[in-house]
């Protein structure tokens, strides 16, 4: 459905969509999430259930898969709003519920193998990471409830759209990591007592554990018989990021089970 053109910072749906850029609070209370470009609100629209989107739009021409769905409230927005796109393609945002993420990890007991996020901060590196999971077909995916939020837009932004494609859970006790019948790999930059990214087996179902940037899984000393694993880089550079590490890791996983 088409609206009239906005021409008023003050319009009720303008000053509802800038709350919901600038706070983190506002998207919690409100249950929503910020789609900035055509690229996630069309990645939301194909793997979600939601009833509605409200789209905002600039510019005359408006892409089809946005004018025709019948999911989408469109609103235009006039050139003396522009700014407000600043952050998005420079055409679209879009507000839309928040998916619900589940708590339950016993649904992962018959899957081979599962990416595990543990304080994750930075919403940029969790986005590209959650990216690379889906690209590496890591599907279900564990965050622990002190990382980055999930449904930044930021992260959204960094994943493009992935988030939609993953079995996202979210892990509120650690300890029910040590519930889970797998091989648990914990990635580290220190070699010391580590095996080689090489020598990981993936015949039984395994964890790939990934901690927080800076202290690695220093807080997280409940989870039992980690495997401590390290990636062989060249001697001149300390260690990889966070983001690159991982997307290093689940590629070569990847490649051992096709």
């Amino acid at each position: 459905m088409i609206n009239n053109t906005i021409f008023s910072k003050s319009n009720k749906k303008i000053q509802a969509l800038n709350k919901l850029l600038k706070s983190k609070k506002e998207r919690i209370q409100n249950n929503k999430v910020i789609l900035l470009g055509e690229k996630l609100i069309n990645a939301y629209l194909e793997n979600s259930i939601a009833k509605s989107i409200d789209v905002f739009a600039y510019g005359e021409k408006i892409s089809e898969n946005i004018l025709k769905n019948s999911k989408v409230e469109l609103f235009r927005v006039d050139k003396k709003l522009k700014k407000i796109f600043d952050h998005s393609d420079g055409k679209y945002i879009g507000i839309a519920e928040k998916p619900n993420l589940s708590n339950n990890l016993s649904g992962l007991s018959n899957m081979k193998r599962v990416l595990v996020l543990l304080g994750i901060q930075d919403p940029g590196n969790l986005g590209n990471i959650i990216r690379s999971a889906i690209a590496f077909n890591f599907k279900d995916i564990v965050i622990s409830n002190d990382s980055c939020d999930v449904w930044s837009p930021k992260c959204l932004r960094g994943s493009m759209g992935a988030h939609f494609n993953a079995n996202i859970i979210n892990l509120t006790n650690f300890n029910d990591l040590n519930d889970l019948e797998f091989d648990k790999y914990l990635f580290v930059s220190n070699n010391q007592n580590s095996i080689n990214l090489s020598q990981i087996i993936t015949e039984r179902p395994y964890l790939c554990i990934f901690g927080n940037e800076t202290h690695g899984i220093s807080k997280y000393k409940n989870i039992e018989n980690l495997i401590r694993v390290t990636i062989p880089i060249n001697k001149s550079i300390e260690s990889l990021n966070v983001s690159n590490a991982c997307a290093v890791s689940l590629y070569h996983l990847s490649c051992i089970n096709t």
